[in-house]
């Protein structure tokens, strides 16, 4: 079992790093779980929710869905995880191989507007495509807090133009993120949020660095402490 660096970020909210994505939990019933790209050991969630279709916010959902826990996406993201299914070789997305992964489905979507909550959170789903085709952040008027997936890092960096992606949605999406002014932001990657503080430099360089296969190289300087 992998090392995980384990936070507690909120009240009732934990963050858990394998040091290259991030997942949360939230406390309470239903116990929910942000995004599975690793396991947690001792963790029985009672809902998992995939911010979007990528290797590492995936790797694990099938675990946890035989553990009885309910899968979410968003509607607009199932039929790019669908596309998964086909994979029966280790093949390269946005840098991340993608191997050894046997494909489950989810037991539901979500669209615009939906809430999720427990005793503890009200989450108010939110569309934002770009990073890929159909993408969602998780929104709590109340706390002020945004769990962002890898649409937006937090201050000025937003996330890569990846497989299946759209830099002019990626833009919007950030855009109206923005809008929310939230207190903190919960994102995929980069919780510490140390490097590349231009918008514009992330987002434009990304497609080159996937080209080179550079991809991993800069998620990792991301993630440095």
């Amino acid at each position: 079992m992998q090392n995980l660096i384990i936070k507690r970020v909120r009240d009732k909210i934990i963050s858990y790093s394998n040091k290259d994505s991030y997942s949360y939990v939230i406390e309470g019933k239903p116990l929910i779980l942000i995004d599975a790209g690793f396991k947690i050991p001792n963790l029985k969630p009672d809902l998992v929710i995939i911010t979007h279709a990528h290797y590492d916010h995936i790797k694990e959902m099938c675990y946890y869905k035989k553990l009885g826990a309910k899968i979410l996406i968003g509607a607009k993201e199932r039929p790019f995880l669908r596309n998964l299914e086909r994979i029966n070789k280790p093949v390269k997305i946005e840098g991340l191989t993608f191997r050894d992964w046997k494909f489950c489905d989810v037991n539901d979507v979500l669209h615009e507007g939906d809430v999720i909550k427990n005793e503890n959170v009200h989450f108010i789903v939110m569309e934002v495509p770009g990073h890929t085709p159909g993408g969602i952040a998780l929104w709590e008027p109340n706390l002020k807090i945004l769990f962002s997936g890898d649409t937006w890092y937090g201050n000025l960096v937003v996330g890569s133009i990846a497989s299946g992606g759209n830099l002019s949605d990626l833009f919007k999406s950030y855009k109206r993120l923005k809008t929310l002014k939230p207190l903190a932001i919960f994102p995929g990657h980069n919780l510490s949020q140390k490097i590349l503080t231009n918008n514009w430099l992330s987002v434009l360089a990304t497609p080159i660095f996937n080209k080179l296969g550079l991809t991993n190289l800069i998620y990792k300087l991301r993630d440095r402490k």
